[in-house]
C-alpha cells in the first residue's frame, strides 16, 4: 500500500483532537517543530507584579492596566 506524506501547521489547542483522529485512522504522526507561546507571563511573575503594584502608595493600578502594560 502506498503512503502520502503531509506537512501541516496546527494550533496547539487543536493538536489533541487531531492526534486522536489520526490514532483512530492509524496515521503515523511526527512533530517536526513545536513553537511555544512566548507572550504569556509565568504565573509567579504575574502575581509578583500585582503584589508590587499593590504595595505602592498613591499609585492605584488596575488589573487591566497591568495586562496592557506587561502582557503585550
Amino acid at each position: 500500500m502506498g503512503a502520502t506524506i503531509i506537512q501541516a501547521t496546527v494550533n496547539n489547542v487543536d493538536l489533541p483532537t487531531i492526534q486522536h483522529l489520526f490514532k483512530r485512522l492509524n496515521i503515523k504522526t511526527t512533530i517536526l517543530k513545536e513553537e511555544k507561546e512566548d507572550f504569556l507571563m509565568p504565573e509567579e511573575s504575574y502575581f509578583a507584579m500585582i503584589d508590587e503594584a499593590r504595595a505602592q502608595k498613591g499609585m492605584p493600578v488596575t488589573i487591566d492596566e497591568l495586562k496592557k502594560r506587561y502582557l503585550k
